[in-house]
């Protein structure tokens, strides 16, 4: 995400920001938005949901209100990531419950 990302996010979407920042384990929490979810948070996918999707132009706010649904969160999904040790020294093997 671009460096500025996390104060435009907070300044724009303070409470959803704060839920993310406090999520429960096993939620999608504020460090699976900065590692991967942050495109869905610019404007052209706001747009585009919006418009084409008839969703919240922000994922995880109601459509109506714009307010961050705290109840209805899905569960982080797990990610895999793969290494080839021809092109990167593999980091090693990680097991989470």
């Amino acid at each position: 995400a671009p460096a500025t990302f996390e104060r435009q996010f907070q300044r724009e979407l303070p409470l959803l920001y704060k839920y993310l920042i406090n999520a429960p384990s096993g939620k999608v929490c504020w460090k699976d938005v900065i590692h991967w979810m942050w495109p869905l948070f610019t404007e052209n996918w706001g747009s585009w949901r919006n418009d084409d999707l008839h969703l919240s132009p922000c994922p995880f706010t109601d459509p109506v209100t714009g307010i961050p649904t705290w109840y209805d969160r899905p569960q982080s999904p797990l990610v895999m990531y793969g290494f080839s040790k021809e092109v990167v020294e593999c980091p090693g093997t990680f097991f989470y419950p």
